[in-house]
C-alpha cells in the first residue's frame, strides 16, 4: 500500500538515493580502514623498530669512546633505559591494539633481552675499542633473535591483510607440506625399496 501510494516519478529517485547512500557508506568504511591500516603499519613498524635499536647495543657498548668513560657509561645507561621503556611500552599498546600481534612481540622481545642483553653485558666487560680497525665486531652473535622476529613480521602482514589470520596459516601449513615433500622423497624412495626387495624375496629360489 505504501509503495502504491509513492508518485511513480519518485521511484527512481529513491533507488538512485539507495545507492548513493550505499557507496557513500561503502567509500566511509574503505577509507576508515584504510586509515586504520595505515596507522597500525607504522605502530607495527616502530615497535619493531625499537627491538632492533635495543639489540644495536650490544654493538654501541663495544664501540663506546675510552677517553670519557664516565659520560659514555652515563650516556649509554640512559638511552638503554629509554630504549626500554619504549619496548614496555609497545607491548602493552599491541597488546591492545591487535592481542594475536602483541604477544608474539612479547615472545620477540622477551628473547632479544635474553640473547641481545646477553651480548650487551659481555660488551661491557670488554674493553672499549681503540682504533679505527677495531670498529667491525665480529664475535656478537644474535642470530637467536631471527626467527622470532620473522614470526612478529608473519603476525602483523596476517593482521593487515584482508584474508583471515587462521586461512593464511592453513595456506602457510599447505606450502610449507608441499615444499618438504618436493625437498625430501625419502619417504617415497624408501617405499619403492622395500617394495624391490619384498618383489625380490618372493623370486623362486633357484637350488
Amino acid at each position: 500500500m505504501i509503495l502504491a501510494s509513492i508518485p511513480g516519478w519518485l521511484g527512481p529517485a529513491i533507488v538512485v538515493a539507495a545507492i548513493t547512500s550505499a557507496v557513500t557508506l561503502l567509500t566511509l568504511v574503505v577509507n576508515g580502514r584504510r586509515n586504520r591500516t595505515d596507522r597500525q603499519r607504522g605502530l607495527f613498524s616502530s615497535a619493531l623498530g625499537d627491538v632492533v635499536r635495543y639489540s644495536e647495543f650490544a654493538y654501541i657498548v663495544r664501540r663506546r669512546r675510552q677517553d670519557i668513560p664516565e659520560e659514555e657509561r652515563r650516556r649509554i645507561s640512559t638511552e638503554l633505559s629509554d630504549i626500554q621503556s619504549r619496548l614496555a611500552s609497545n607491548g602493552v599498546v599491541l597488546e591492545i591494539e591487535a592481542p594475536r600481534v602483541g604477544r608474539t612481540y612479547a615472545i620477540l622481545v622477551e628473547e632479544t633481552r635474553r640473547v641481545a642483553g646477553s651480548a650487551i653485558r659481555d660488551s661491557w666487560n670488554v674493553a672499549p675499542i681503540a682504533k679505527d680497525s677495531e670498529v667491525h665486531v665480529t664475535d656478537v652473535d644474535l642470530s637467536g633473535i631471527e626467527q622470532h622476529r620473522v614470526s612478529y613480521q608473519r603476525a602483523v602482514a596476517d593482521h593487515l591483510a584482508i584474508a583471515p589470520w587462521w586461512l593464511r596459516a592453513a595456506l602457510r601449513f599447505i606450502r610449507h607440506r608441499l615444499i618438504t615433500a618436493a625437498k625430501n622423497p625419502r619417504g617415497r624412495t624408501a617405499a619403492v625399496v622395500g617394495r624391490d626387495s619384498q618383489d625380490q624375496d618372493d623370486e623362486p629360489k633357484v637350488a
